[in-house]
């Protein structure tokens, strides 16, 4: 839908909804460069950017980052392909990023913390407590990039808001986009949230057209949509918890997610399980590339999508019910 109107406004064939939706978006635009913390740019490159313009201020000195294993935040894509800057895994614990462990690493080098909340493929996350401890162990001139890619499935009342932390003047940029609940995926919408002088840092090394005018626009209108987002979190809610249900009930280890997905371990080799499923007209996702080789990631849908796969994998006769 927000595609569709993006894309007719784009072409002109609707001056007056595109005269609207350019003028709200103008609106949310001055707002934002009023406040002066925020901006909209695709939420990778986004993170991309804050890695690079951070170590750049590190006026030479050697810099690492650290990021946890087996997550999707972009720490290794940013270091290598974009800066040198060395980066360290730490290992998680319990499938969750082990923020304790992760603030012990830090050293006189650190200019980079990455964590996703909640994590990408896991699911798991981080709460209130945890990440203001590791936020009051930065050294100056330490940044943490805090990805909630999902922050708004998020209803454990212990769930910390990044954009409270930025307000109280922690050293935090959050990321979040519009990919997740608001189903604009493929036109990678997104923004950051960080105090001016982070943003500033950001915005000097910034391609000039880093989000194209369709996506803005789609984004724009799907700010206006509050009933699409609180059907998608309600059926994401009901339908999460049926399927982690019914996964468990064929005895699969299933961890708990805040995300809009379940993982699960299959008891197999992922891969094949992954190929016997798209087989049956089911795509989830291999989680080898994590070290997770017999672990998958199965999105959440609506509830005919749901049980389409539950009967997909009752074909597979994997699996111990319980």
């Amino acid at each position: 839908m927000y595609f569709g109107r993006a894309l007719g406004a784009a072409r002109g064939g609707d001056l007056v909804s595109a005269r609207r939706d350019v003028e709200k978006l103008q609106a949310l635009q001055d707002a934002l460069s009023q406040a002066k913390n925020a901006y909209w740019a695709e939420q990778v490159e986004i993170q991309r950017q804050a890695a690079t313009a951070w170590v750049s201020l590190g006026e030479g000195r050697q810099a690492e980052a650290i990021g946890a294993m087996r997550s999707a935040a972009d720490l290794e894509d940013a270091s290598e392909k974009h800066i040198a800057m060395e980066n360290r895994l730490v290992p998680m614990r319990d499938w969750t990023h082990d923020l304790a462990a992760m603030a012990g690493a830090i050293d006189e080098r650190t200019r980079l913390v990455f964590v996703a909340n909640p994590n990408n493929p896991t699911g798991t996350w981080n709460r209130r407590g945890e990440v203001e401890a590791l936020v009051g162990a930065l050294p100056a001139g330490c940044l943490l990039v805090l990805d909630e890619a999902y922050f708004e499935y998020a209803d454990d009342a212990e769930y910390p808001d990044g954009v409270a932390l930025v307000r109280s003047g922690a050293p935090v940029i959050v990321t979040r986009t519009f990919s997740k609940v608001y189903g604009l995926g493929g036109l990678r919408a997104g923004y950051a949230i960080a105090a001016p002088e982070v943003l500033e840092a950001v915005l000097t090394i910034r391609e000039a057209f880093g989000t194209n005018a369709v996506a803005q626009a789609a984004a724009a209108a799907a700010l206006d949509d509050v009933e699409h987002v609180r059907r998608s979190v309600q059926t994401n809610r009901v339908e999460k918890a049926r399927v982690a249900g019914a996964l468990a009930e064929r005895g699969f280890t299933v961890l708990p997610s805040l995300a809009n997905f379940v993982t699960f371990d299959t008891g197999a080799e992922g891969r094949e399980v992954f190929r016997r499923l798209l087989a049956r007209g089911v795509i989830v996702r291999p989680l080898d590339p994590y070290d997770m080789r017999s672990w998958l990631r199965v999105s959440i849908g609506t509830p005919e999508e749901n049980t389409a796969f539950l009967a997909a994998l009752d074909a597979l006769g994997l699996g111990t019910p319980r």
